[in-house]
């Protein structure tokens, strides 16, 4: 699995935003990831294709997805991406 660089700092600077609120909203949010991601290494074609070969898995319990392509055996994590962002910030990943 890869993290692309702004993927992986939305991410940490989520942690901390909900770690700030109360730290141990942080580390459910940590653990509501984790676990998102888990289910998509297992089973990444599994979850919808919202474009071409970019497929989304929501988090559970947080207005949050994983956005991620799986191409060639390659998993690449392309956005933590809160749900009240514009809706397509992403793409231009």
């Amino acid at each position: 699995m890869i993290f692309k660089h702004a993927a992986e700092r939305e991410y940490l600077a989520a942690i901390r935003w909900y770690t700030d609120i109360r730290p141990e909203l942080g580390t459910r949010f940590e653990v509501a990831v984790e676990t998102a991601l888990t289910e998509v290494v297992a089973d990444p074609q599994k979850f919808p294709v919202i474009q071409g070969t970019t497929r989304e898995k929501i988090v559970d319990d947080f207005p949050y997805s994983v956005i991620f392509r799986f191409r060639a055996g390659r998993l690449t994590i392309i956005a933590v991406y809160n749900h009240s962002r514009k809706p397509l910030g992403w793409r231009h990943r």
